[in-house]
Parts: structure tokens; sequence; C-alpha cells
């Protein structure tokens, strides 16, 4: 490695990654967050970004996200891989994790996210955006 990299010695490189968004719309502010560790029920499926529903506490809810400023799915499955595709894509091996981070005013478009997934694989779901809560 050589000037500027983040460590001489990689057995040794640490890195963590912290993002805060203020109150709001527009560059680097958001207003909602929804987060939900699930279970895939069958091995293809979609997760509507812009209308997620929800029962929390009895209670049905549903987040409408306009404009997605960060998106995690983190794989807890210890042998099944997700496969994201469509607007966000990529593949998420056993203990991995895929995520997205748009700062901008306009964000990344609350499209559908498409999972191909073996029944029974276990994935955290975090989407920070703007939109509400009802």
């Amino acid at each position: 490695t050589g000037t500027g990299d983040l460590s001489v010695n990689s057995r040794f490189t640490k890195y963590d990654f912290y993002r805060e968004f203020a109150d709001g719309t527009g560059a680097d502010q958001a207003q909602i967050v929804y987060s939900d560790s699930r279970t895939a029920a069958s091995g293809s499926f979609t997760v509507l970004l812009s209308a997620i529903s929800d029962t929390r506490n009895g209670v049905s809810v549903l987040a409408s996200f306009s404009a997605v400023k960060v998106i995690m799915v983190k794989n807890t499955h210890a042998t099944h891989t997700i496969t994201l595709t469509g607007a966000f894509s990529g593949v998420v091996k056993p203990g991995g994790v895929y995520m997205l981070v748009d700062p901008s005013a306009a964000g990344a478009s609350p499209a559908s996210l498409f999972f191909t997934t073996p029944a029974g694989a276990t994935y955290d779901l975090v989407v920070i955006g703007e939109g509400t809560i009802t």
C-alpha cells in the first residue's frame, strides 16, 4: 500500500461507517426509518419501498417512502444467499450486507426491491428516507 491508503498493513485495517441525517427533506435529511428482521416465506418476493405495510404491536402501519436515502439488507442466514434485482441489485452472501447511501436532495427512487432466495432465509431490512408513516 502507498501514501493515502487506509492502512499500510491490511491485517490491522479497521473501518467504521457512520452517517447522520437531519430531520426534513433535502440533501443530508430524512424523515422516516423502517426496520425489520424478516424470514422469507417463498423463494421470490418483492418489497415495494413506496408502500411498506407491516403490523407493529398489533397495529397496521404503512411506511410510504418518497425518496430513499439509505437501504440496507443484512443476510442473517447461515447458508442461504440473497439475490437483489431491480433498481437495487447485488448478491448478499451469508453474513454479508448490501448497502446504498444516497444523501442527495433527490435520494434514490423508492422502487421495488426484488428478492430471490430459498424460503426460510433470514435477513434484516433497514430503509431511511423521506416520506410518511400512517
